[in-house]
C-alpha cells in the first residue's frame, strides 16, 4: 500500500511477521463493510506470509462447496511452490479431524481437546460430572488402543460403563451423532488430516450455527439441534487444531486467518482458543488474523491483543465510531465522516507502534494473484 495522511511525523509500518522478531505481538484486525477491500488487503498480507516462507491456517466459510470457497479459489494463484491442503469438513469430507487422532501425538492436550468436544455435543460444562466420565472413557479408550484409539472408542466405553451416567451421556452421543452423516469427519474411519502443507485451508460451506436467540438463555440453549451444537464444537475443534499447527515450529512464522470472523467468535469456547492463541503470538512467533464487517461482534477479551488495526470503509456511523475507539483516536464528526467516505482498499491503520495513517492497500505486483484475489471469484475480473 501507500501513505495517504498519518497522525504523527513517521508514515505507519506493516509486516506480519516482523512483531514477533522485536518482542512484540502481530495480531492483525481487520474491520469494514462488504466489499471495502478487506479481504483483498488480507490476503496480499497471507500472500506475503507465504512467499517468505511462512506458514498460514485460513478459515473458510464461504461458499456453498469447495469449488467456489473463496480461499480455495485465491489459492489456485498461489505459485507452484506454495504446498496447500484443503481440509473439507462437512458431508463427504475425505479426511478425519478426529481429535483422538490429530492430537495422538500430544497426550498432555488429547484428553483436553477431546473431553471439551463431546461437551459442547451435549452442551454440558467442562467442572459438571460429564467432563469426569468423558475423561475416563478417554483414558480407557488410549489404554485399550493406545495410538490407534478414536473418538468411536471413546463412545463405546462410555456405553459399556457400569456407571449409569456414564451410559446415558454415551448413549446420547452415539444416538445423535455417531451415524450422522456431517459427523463422519470425526466418527468416521478416515485418515487423519495432515498438517505439513505451507497454506492449510479449513473449508467449512454451509455451516448451521446456532444464532443469538439460542444462546439466548438456558432454556432455548438446551433445545439446540443436535447439527447446531455439532457445527459450534467444529469451531472449537478447528481452532485447537489451528493452534496445534501455529505453535508447531517455532522458527517459522506462522498465521492463523479467519475471514467474517463475526461466526466462529459465537462459539466461546473457540473464542477462548483465540485469546490463547493471540496472548501467546510474540513468544511463539504467530498471530491471529481476522477480519469482519462490524467492530462489534464479540470481541469482548480478543480487542487488546490485536496489534494493527486496519480500518476500511464501515457499515454504519455507529461501527465508524467503534473503529476510532479500535484505533485510539479522539471521536468527531470528521473523522466519522472520513471513514464513511473510504474508496475500495482504503482504510485508516494503527501499526504496532500506535501510529496511524490513511493508506491505501494494493496488489503486489510481483505476485500474479490479481485473478483470484477478490472476494467473489466468480466477479474476479482483475
Amino acid at each position: 500500500g501507500f501513505i495517504i495522511g498519518a497522525s504523527s511525523r513517521e508514515p505507519v509500518t506493516f509486516w506480519q511477521g516482523h512483531g514477533p522478531r522485536e518482542g512484540r505481538a502481530a495480531n492483525v484486525l481487520s474491520l469494514g463493510d462488504m466489499g471495502s477491500g478487506k479481504s483483498t488487503g488480507t490476503k496480499v498480507d497471507l500472500a506475503n506470509t507465504l512467499l517468505a516462507g511462512g506458514q498460514v491456517v485460513v478459515v473458510d466459510q464461504t461458499g456453498t462447496d469447495t469449488r467456489n470457497a473463496e480461499y480455495v479459489t485465491w489459492a489456485h494463484g498461489l505459485p507452484r511452490e506454495v504446498s496447500t491442503s484443503v481440509v473439507q469438513l462437512g458431508e463427504g469430507a475425505s479426511h478425519s479431524v478426529d481429535p483422538m487422532q490429530v492430537f495422538a501425538d500430544q497426550p498432555q492436550v488429547l484428553k483436553e481437546h477431546t473431553v471439551t468436544f463431546l461437551l459442547q455435543l451435549v452442551g454440558a460444562g467442562t467442572l459438571g460430572s460429564e467432563s469426569a466420565l468423558a475423561g475416563h472413557a478417554v483414558d480407557a479408550a488410549l489404554r485399550e488402543h493406545g495410538r490407534q484409539a478414536r473418538l468411536v472408542n471413546v463412545l463405546e466405553e462410555l456405553v459399556q460403563s457400569d456407571k449409569s451416567e456414564a451410559r446415558e451421556l454415551g448413549e446420547k452421543l452415539t444416538t445423535n451423532y455417531a451415524d450422522a452423516p456431517y459427523s463422519q469427519m470425526v466418527f468416521g474411519q478416515s485418515q487423519p488430516v495432515s498438517l505439513n502443507s505451507d497454506l492449510i485451508i479449513f473449508d467449512m460451506p454451509g455451516l448451521v450455527l446456532p444464532t443469538d436467540k439460542d444462546l439466548s438463555n438456558d432454556t432455548l440453549s438446551a433445545q439446540i439441534e443436535p447439527a447446531k451444537r455439532f457445527s459450534q464444537a467444529i469451531l472449537y475443534l478447528v481452532a485447537s487444531i489451528a493452534r496445534k499447527v501455529v505453535f508447531k515450529d517455532l522458527t517459522r512464522f506462522a498465521v492463523l486467518n479467519i475471514d467474517e470472523a463475526s461466526y466462529f467468535l459465537r462459539s466461546p469456547a473457540a473464542r477462548d482458543l483465540i485469546a490463547n492463541i493471540q496472548r501467546a503470538s510474540r513468544r511463539t512467533n504467530s498471530c491471529v488474523a481476522l477480519a469482519t464487517q462490524s467492530p462489534g461482534d464479540n470481541f469482548d477479551r480478543l480487542e487488546k491483543f490485536f496489534t494493527a488495526v486496519f480500518c476500511y470503509k464501515p457499515t454504519s456511523a455507529a461501527d465508524a465510531r467503534k473503529c476510532l475507539q479500535l484505533l485510539e483516536l479522539e471521536e468527531s464528526d470528521e473523522l466519522v465522516e472520513e471513514l464513511m467516505q473510504l474508496r475500495v482498499g482504503e482504510c485508516l491503520m494503527q501499526d504496532g507502534l500506535r501510529r496511524v495513517g490513511k493508506v491505501q492497500r494494493h496488489l503486489d505486483p510481483d505476485v500474479k494473484l490479481v485473478d483470484s484475489g477478490a472476494s467473489n471469484p466468480v466477479q474476479s475480473t482483475g
